[in-house]
């Protein structure tokens, strides 16, 4: 299996090779830039658990059923999340929305009201710094704690599950998450709604995609993904699924 603990072993395997056999200095530099190799692929791959076990699918429901989860990450927003959350309301499907901390002063009531709705709220850090995979663990956890507190402020409740920003992680983002007792959540559906402004092209995308225990990484800050949520929730259970909260599907406790 590749990870992180693999991969170091493998390394230093090849460098005792390399000094058994008087190497050149060149060689060892081919080994170390061969080892970063796997280390980036590891960032940038979350369901790749390179650094840390992210949970990237469910099973496809306790009772058997053919079961996906929604997930919106980005939010709460003003443009946006009210009609979302509008929607799900009427067609009864909940979600889990990854919030960001600093979205939440001034939506207090977009947060409030995701709760009280049913829908899941999980940590999706403070800042989603440009440069957070760059932080140190002890500024991660700072950061994370921040949207903890600010998400308990409103609902009293403080999240456990945590995606990390922009689906990157390393293995100072590993130890955060290990220190702070978070479940890391990743996807195996990624819409690309950030990309693809084409309503149509993104729900026959997301649709093609879809397998039981689906997890479908989607966005509260985008037009495309408003406008064919309905179509896609619609389409998602005429094939058979059964769109459930993503804590309920993975069994996983959403909250400490």
């Amino acid at each position: 299996m590749l990870n992180m603990r693999n991969t170091t072993i493998a390394l230093a395997g090849v460098i005792a090779l390399l000094a058994w056999w008087h190497a050149p200095w060149y060689g060892y530099v081919l080994a170390v830039a061969g080892y970063t190799l796997p280390l980036a692929w590891g960032s940038y791959h979350i369901g790749s658990n390179f650094y840390i076990d992210v949970i990237t699918k469910g099973p496809g429901g306790a009772t058997g059923a053919r079961a996906i989860a929604l997930t919106f990450d980005d939010g709460p927003a003003n443009q946006y999340t009210p009609e979302i959350l509008d929607i799900l309301k009427e067609k009864d499907a909940p979600a889990a929305f990854f919030c960001i901390g600093k979205n939440i002063p001034g939506r207090e009531n977009l947060l409030r009201r995701i709760h009280d709705e049913g829908h899941l709220v999980g940590n999706h850090s403070y800042s989603h710094h440009f440069w957070f995979d760059l932080f140190s663990t002890r500024h991660m956890r700072a950061d994370l704690r921040q949207m903890d507190a600010a998400v308990r402020a409103v609902t009293g409740l403080t999240p456990r599950l945590f995606r990390p920003p922009y689906g990157v992680t390393n293995p100072n983002l590993a130890k955060a998450i290990r220190k702070e007792g978070y479940t890391p959540i990743g996807w195996n559906v990624r819409s690309l709604d950030t990309v693809i402004n084409d309503p149509v092209k993104l729900r026959k995308r997301i649709e093609k995609a879809l397998r039981p225990g689906s997890i479908v990484l989607l966005h509260d800050t985008i037009d495309a993904t408003l406008v064919m949520l309905p179509q896609l929730i619609d389409g998602a259970r005429a094939a058979g699924y059964a769109i459930t909260r993503l804590d309920k599907m993975c069994n996983i406790a959403p909250y400490a």
